[in-house]
């Protein structure tokens, strides 16, 4: 179990079949020469891939980072401008524009390196359980139910704020 083969093995496993060659080469990229590589479809759909790559901890972070920066973006502006802002709404500028571009490159520069590294964890905390094949691909593949639960989460919030 401690071979490079089986553990190409156990990473194969843990990606699941959705562009599984993809990553096996992204991974031995990331191993060979250090560093990290591009992931377009992170870079884009950042919350979304994060969802459906099964890394719910990363999602929460990422939110949380976005809902920091934009409650210092807004009380920043508001500051800076008093009245620009007003309530719940903080005039889009060509600042956040391009931190949500910052955003996106820096989620598709750091999330093969990041999903690896959930690879190797899940795959290490697996050794000490009954079925360790099993354990990696139920916390590995993708999944569309986070995707299902930030739309159902997104449509209530909407609701809620158009009725208040």
């Amino acid at each position: 179990m401690n071979s490079p083969n089986s553990e190409n093995q156990l990473l194969g496993l843990f990606v699941g079949e959705n562009n599984r060659s993809y990553y096996l080469r992204v991974f031995d990229e990331i191993e060979q020469f250090g560093g990290y590589s591009f992931n377009l479809w992170a870079a884009l759909l950042t919350s979304f891939w994060l969802l459906y790559r099964k890394m719910y901890l990363y999602f929460v972070g990422y939110v949380l980072v976005n809902y920091v920066i934009g409650f210092i973006y807004k009380s920043f502006v508001g500051l800076i401008f008093p009245g620009t802002c007003s309530g719940a709404y903080c005039g889009y500028s060509m600042s956040g524009f391009f931190y949500t571009v910052i955003a996106s490159l820096v989620c598709g520069m750091f999330a093969n390196a990041l999903y690896l590294r959930r690879a190797k964890a899940v795959i290490a905390d697996s050794v000490d359980k009954e079925n360790p094949y099993a354990y990696i691909k139920s916390k590995g593949g993708t999944s569309y139910r986070g995707i299902l639960w930030i739309f159902v989460f997104s449509v209530v919030i909407g609701f809620f704020v158009a009725v208040i």
